[in-house]
């Protein structure tokens, strides 16, 4: 358009146009319309300065909170539920790489440098000024953590102020654990090994598409130990293991046979899996055995149904020696109703406690546990008056510190005190009165009951059969060592089925065995592993 213009000029003579200067003149036009736009840009930001800079910094302030904010959960995931620090409920500022300002500051400065390369400043702040004028809360009823920085103020824009709701802290299972497939079935106990190889047992009949009825030996990464073959295994469900100072397992449970040979609810195996056929039991027992613990001295105590052992009558609760045969010596009178004991533990002393379905030893009230002096007989120093009401305890866990006993079943009561599920128990039977679960455990269908009980350092993990703990939906809970429920141990949806097993493993990670299909809404059959 405008050379049109400008030969319009020409032609109308009335400017004569020298074309050799026509394209510089239209060079230095464009030239001067980049001059005046920035001229206009210059006028522009000279309008408002202030605002235009408040606003970058701003950005950098959105920027730091959120880099604060990313280092803050990432800290709290790693240190499982653990905060950098005691972070209030009201705002507080967060000290600069200096500490300061001391004394009225929150110290982050554990962040740096693994989860912060800095702790950011305002950009605002001259060098040298104390304080970072960013600040941080944290409300402990919504586990909601908020920052800001009230810098953002000035020239009336809105301040920063980030609500920020708490990390997924669900526990993660280890996906790759069980390896493969993993199981068909459930699982009914866990041991580790000393050498920190695991015996699982259980009514599966598969691992990872491979033969296993009932019981396999799994390395660490959850590969098979082929060094420890089964053959055709159980043909009915082991419950539980004890393995012997020698290495040595012994087996008990519900099954007949044994990779083809007979052997009535007891078997002890090499350590490579093979059957000891040292280990003589004759016809074994004639009903379901749930128990087993080695003494001291090698010696072997079993606690199931009152039936048989190799034809002669025992009353639930049988001590085998070494070889096999029943040890006399242990005092074997039949109660009545019949009783039914689900677990055993034995005392550094040597006497045996005993939990399950009973009402009685010999002529003696026991309802639901009883103390047993070496030699079988009851001991009277532990007087559990009414006991267990229902007398249904079916989970028990000996603390070694102070000889204290857990136990837990579908009970309500213990000597008359109203308790929920779980009880503590002195050493000299009365209630530890500084342990109370003190929320219900219920079930939408049938009864709540506790399958599963263990004490890792000061925290207790209860499992079982229940759908939810003070209608916070769970079938596992984690308590402090006074029973308080722990809510930092989130399982989110949790497990499908029953938790019949809580193991740890040496390395401290945790193992969960039951009857389940699922964990947090993902496949995981019988058995799965935490970081703990």
């Amino acid at each position: 358009m405008l050379e049109i213009f400008l030969k319009s000029l020409y032609r109308n003579k009335s400017l004569k146009l020298d074309r050799s200067k026509m394209a510089f003149t239209l060079l230095e036009m464009l030239l001067t319309i980049a001059a005046v736009s920035i001229v206009i840009a210059v006028v522009i930001i000279a309008i408002n300065p202030s605002r235009q800079f408040a606003q970058a910094r701003n950005a950098d302030r959105a920027s730091d909170l959120r880099t604060i904010q990313t280092a803050v959960e990432q800290y709290y995931v790693d240190h499982k539920t653990v905060w950098p620090a005691s972070i209030p409920q009201e705002l507080i500022e967060i000290c600069d790489e200096n500490g300061n300002p001391a004394g009225t500051c929150l110290n982050l400065s554990g962040l740096v440098p693994d989860y912060l390369a800095a702790i950011p400043k305002d950009p605002s702040l001259a060098p040298g000024v104390e304080g970072t004028n960013y600040f941080i809360a944290l409300n402990e009823n919504s586990r909601t953590l908020a920052f800001s920085a009230p810098g953002s103020t000035e020239y009336d824009l809105p301040m920063i102020n980030i609500g920020v709701i708490d990390p997924d802290t669900t526990v993660a299972m280890d996906e790759n654990f069980p390896a493969g497939t993993g199981f068909n079935g459930g699982v009914t106990s866990i041991t580790q090994q000393s050498d920190g190889k695991l015996l699982i047992t259980g009514s599966f009949t598969e691992y990872n598409g491979q033969p296993a009825a009932g019981i396999i030996r799994l390395n660490l990464d959850g590969t098979i130990d082929t060094g420890f073959v089964t053959g055709t295994g159980f043909n009915g469900s082991p419950l539980k293991i004890a393995i012997q100072s020698d290495g040595k397992i012994v087996v008990v449970g519900s099954f007949t046979i044994y990779n083809g040979n007979t052997r009535n609810r007891i078997v002890r195996l090499n350590s490579n899996g093979s059957l000891d056929t040292g280990f003589s039991i004759g016809t074994g027992f004639g009903n379901l055995q749930y128990a087993v613990q080695i003494q001291s001295d090698g010696k072997i105590v079993v606690g199931g149904y009152r039936t048989t052992y190799n034809g002669a009558a025992v009353n639930g609760i049988t001590r085998l020696n070494t070889n096999g045969s029943r040890d006399s010596t242990l005092h074997n009178t039949a109660a009545s109703p019949m009783p039914i004991y689900t677990g055993v533990k034995i005392q550094p002393d040597g006497k045996i406690i005993c939990i399950g379905s009973m009402q009685n030893f010999s002529s003696t009230p026991a309802v639901g546990i009883v103390r047993l002096n070496q030699a079988g007989t009851i001991d009277t120093s532990f007087n559990t008056s009414t006991g267990l009401n229902y007398g249904l305890a079916y989970s028990i866990f000996l603390q070694p510190e102070d000889g204290k006993i857990l136990t837990g079943g579908a009970f309500t009561a213990y000597k008359g005190v109203t308790v929920n599920r779980v009880v503590r128990i002195n050493p000299d039977a009365s209630i530890d009165p500084s342990f109370n679960i003190t929320h219900p455990f219920a079930k939408v269908s049938g009864t709540p009951t506790i399958w599963a009980i263990n004490k890792i350092d000061d925290k207790i993990l209860i499992g079982g059969s229940f759908d939810s703990y003070n209608n916070i939906s769970a079938n596992l809970i984690r308590t402090d060592i006074n029973g308080n429920y722990d809510d930092t141990f989130n399982i989110g949806t949790g497990f499908n089925g029953t938790i019949m097993s809580i193991t740890q493993q040496a390395d401290g990670k945790l193992l969960v065995g039951g009857s389940f299909t699922e964990y947090n809404g993902q496949p995981a059959v019988g058995l799965i592993r935490f970081d703990y």
